[in-house]
């Protein structure tokens, strides 16, 4: 499988809680893409969310809020809102390895 990009994909979490069902992929080019599953569009993407691959994604358990880990040693929060993916302020943790899973 690939994202919109062509780029192979690397990760997915898929929400519980919001009105439509919406599938968050990460890819190996550090892009972040939401899916609506039953009809296969992309409702939003973040171009270069990381720039290296991203390596785990993780919802709240209200699914308001969306964490991704990447290779490139950072930890981004993003708002998840009707209108697509914000990041949140104080969203970029570094690390001093790369991330790979996240809970």
């Amino acid at each position: 499988y690939a994202s919109p990009g062509q780029a192979p994909l690397s990760c997915l979490v898929v929400s519980h809680t919001l009105p439509s069902i919406l599938a968050f992929v990460g890819d190996e080019e550090g892009n972040i893409s939401v899916w609506k599953p039953e009809c296969g569009l992309v409702v939003d993407s973040v171009p270069e969310a990381h720039v290296s691959e991203v390596s785990a994604l993780s919802l709240s358990p209200t699914d308001d809020v969306l964490a991704s880990a990447s290779l490139d040693t950072t930890v981004c929060l993003w708002r998840v809102a009707e209108e697509g993916l914000r990041r949140q302020s104080l969203a970029s943790h570094d690390h001093d390895d790369e991330v790979s899973c996240l809970q």
